[in-house]
């Protein structure tokens, strides 16, 4: 997902609006986020993009990301692995 978002130019939205540069006005800054959220929605599957719908800013539909799968289960380690592998 990260290396998409490099690609497209659009990994500083990760850090968040302020993380944009100043001379971009906000149209650009809220045009930038959306892509940014797209981009990151079209790389999960439909069950992972189900829980986390409900998230319309990219900053927090990470966040919501991370506390559900980041943890060191057995399962989510199998999970991610599955996931990356298949890419």
């Amino acid at each position: 997902m990260c290396a998409l978002l490099v690609q497209q130019g659009l990994f500083k939205a990760l850090k968040g609006v302020g993380s944009l540069p100043e001379r971009m006005d906000e149209e650009n800054k809220g045009d930038f986020m959306k892509r940014a959220y797209s981009a990151i929605q079209l790389c999960l599957f439909n069950e992972v993009l189900r829980k986390v719908v409900e998230e319309t800013m990219t900053t927090r539909f990470l966040k919501k990301l991370e506390t559900l799968y980041m943890t060191k289960s057995l399962t989510n380690q199998l999970y991610m692995k599955y996931w990356f592998h298949t890419l």
